[in-house]
């Protein structure tokens, strides 16, 4: 008896195997994030961006691009462009506080002029530093909604610094007015040398350098600390 089988059709019924389906190749799976990490992983890019080009030349394609990911999940996940680059300033400001509130509860001596050292090395080397300094030029810090307000770190700075301050010098501390004066003077004296230190010297016919910069430093912590302690026992004149 001939076999009815038709070509292609396996014994039992089944249809023969196609050799054309093994050489059919997998589709890749794509990794799937949590939201915590692709929000992160956008802000990573948008750092990294701002820190190469400057905030005012980066857009939302262009960190869409970095971080691998459409236009529309950064619209998502932000808004827009403006609480994008609010969010960066955000987080690396609350890094950086972190760093300072390490610093002042550190044991040993009151030293501020480490504290603005720390402030210099910032505003001078960091993303945040100067994004901190273009969001001041642009008015960015300004106002009940900006994060600065909402947040009032910097009140947590002060009373880091209380603490530090009454636990060394006891009741010889300062009183809060005296020290939330100093450190925001402090902060804006910081600030403004950053900005404009480099052409004030030439004012003066010098090339700023690391020594002169390193000086001012270390003059304006021991401003600082006597103008909030005002004169030691130990200094004040007979």
């Amino acid at each position: 008896m001939k076999s009815t089988r038709r070509s292609g059709q396996a014994a039992g019924g089944g249809r023969a195997p196609d050799k054309s389906d093994g050489a059919r190749a997998p589709k890749p799976r794509r990794t799937r994030r949590t939201p915590e990490a692709a929000r992160e992983n956008i802000l990573e890019a948008a750092r990294t961006l701002i820190a190469e080009v400057g905030p005012d030349a980066v857009a939302i394609k262009d960190v869409a691009r970095l971080a691998g990911v459409s236009r529309t999940l950064v619209l998502h996940y932000f808004g827009g462009y403006e609480p994008l680059v609010q969010e960066v300033l955000r987080t690396g400001v609350q890094r950086f506080r972190a760093l300072m509130l390490a610093e002042v509860r550190s044991e040993g001596p009151v030293e501020p002029a480490a504290w603005i050292a720390l402030v210099f090395d910032e505003l001078r080397n960091s993303t945040t530093g100067r994004l901190v300094l273009w969001a001041l030029l642009s008015r960015r810090l300004e106002g009940p909604d900006a994060f600065f307000h909402r947040e009032q770190g910097l009140k947590l700075l002060c009373d880091a610094m209380q603490e530090r301050l009454v636990a060394v010098y006891g009741d010889q501390a300062p009183e809060r007015a005296a020290l939330e004066s100093t450190v925001v003077l402090g902060i804006a004296a910081a600030w403004g040398y950053v900005l404009g230190g480099a052409a004030l010297w030439g004012a003066l016919g010098k090339a700023p350098d690391e020594a002169r910069d390193r000086e001012a430093r270390d003059r304006l912590g021991r401003m600082l600390l006597q103008s909030v302690l005002g004169p030691r026992p130990a200094l004040s004149r007979r």
